[in-house]
């Protein structure tokens, strides 16, 4: 039990460390006399860009475009997003949602059981 909140602690400030990190990494460049804009545009610099560029719309288009459009447009547009916004249309002139008349059970008039 200690073990999950000191982790759960640990997970925290994510942010803020972040914002501290790259200003120490700016702290370390500055004292090395290093000039990040000089840097990139540097013709070394804009094609170390260009090339990662080229890499990350390979990566896009030949791995992830396929999937990442059908989890997009079948699956949260369609299943989540679309119906909420029916179902928030529909609380919001007054008429019931299709989620509480859906989960309304029809139940059958009970049967006598014979002795």
């Amino acid at each position: 039990m200690n073990t999950l909140i000191q982790k759960r602690n640990t997970n925290r400030g994510g942010l803020i460390r972040l914002i501290i990190y790259i200003v120490i990494i700016l702290l370390i460049i500055s004292y090395f006399g290093l000039n990040i804009r000089t840097i990139v545009n540097s013709p070394a610099g804009q094609e170390n860009f260009t090339y990662v560029q080229g890499i990350m719309i390979t990566v896009w288009n030949g791995y992830l475009k396929k999937p990442v459009l059908y989890l997009w447009n079948d699956i949260f547009l369609k299943l989540i997003w679309e119906p909420a916004i029916e179902n928030l249309t529909k609380i919001k002139d007054g008429s019931s949602d299709s989620l509480l008349s859906s989960s309304t059970p029809q139940l059958s008039p009970p049967r006598l059981i014979p002795n």
